[in-house]
């Protein structure tokens, strides 16, 4: 209270609230430089002092910490505190990258379909045989957050039930076909694919629904390609 303006009471914070608990905190490699030094006191002596306090407040906190940095790295190239690393470093569990267990995706599509639906009110029964081989073709730089994302997306636009493999981005398609290929590459199939679109198009005088059916893609489908592909 008064530390500033419009403070007209106190309030607790994160680390009083979680007294006596466990604090979880995400992301731990984007904790600022200037924040580091405060938080490293915090966890060694269990004290800090509210904004604007004048008493130090005492707190018995577990903390559990996520990255996807590699903070050794971070640490020899001075953009995390090494005292502080090692204050977390006490127990890793290491969760290894969407790419190296590929054999969960269709589980973790199954999975994220159902709670998708849920959240939607949607009914979609599944992905088809090809959804799959490609995404198990691809390697996810995003991990399990990029699926979720993709799924959420495709569950949003597709008409007919059905996660299929064509409704997939071209650089998943693109993976499938050959891993080896080239981001050149993967620009041609994108050209080549704007390409037809237009052409597609043009000979159902721009209508998007006639045109769908050609592609034989939903309309929605359509739509987000030529928002892609920046077409009018």
């Amino acid at each position: 209270k008064g530390a500033f303006t419009s403070a007209e009471t106190d309030k607790r914070g994160l680390l009083e609230l979680v007294h006596g608990g466990t604090l979880f905190l995400d992301e731990l490699g984007d904790l600022s430089t200037v924040f580091q030094p405060k938080f490293l006191r915090v966890m060694e002596e269990r004290v800090f002092r509210r904004v604007g306090g004048v008493r130090d407040i005492v707190v018995d906190v577990r903390y559990v910490a996520a990255t996807n940095h590699d903070l050794e790295d971070m640490v020899e190239r001075g953009t995390f505190r090494e005292d502080l690393y090692f204050r977390f470093k006490v127990m890793e569990v290491y969760v290894p990258p969407l790419r190296d267990h590929l054999e969960d995706l269709p589980i973790l599509v199954d999975h994220f379909i159902a709670k998708i639906n849920g959240e939607l009110g949607k009914d979609i029964a599944g992905p088809d045989e090809t959804f799959l081989q490609i995404g198990q073709s691809y390697s996810w730089p995003g991990n399990v957050r990029e699926l979720r994302n993709m799924i959420e997306r495709l569950l949003i636009l597709t008409q007919d039930g059905l996660l299929r493999g064509e409704d997939l981005p071209p650089d998943l398609r693109l993976a499938h076909l050959s891993p080896a290929l080239s981001r050149s590459t993967s620009e041609d199939l994108k050209r080549i694919e704007r390409h037809h679109i237009l052409k597609v198009l043009k000979q159902h005088g721009g209508n998007k629904s006639e045109a769908a059916k050609a592609l034989k893609i939903a309309r929605s489908t359509l739509q987000e390609k030529l928002k892609r592909y920046q077409i009018d």
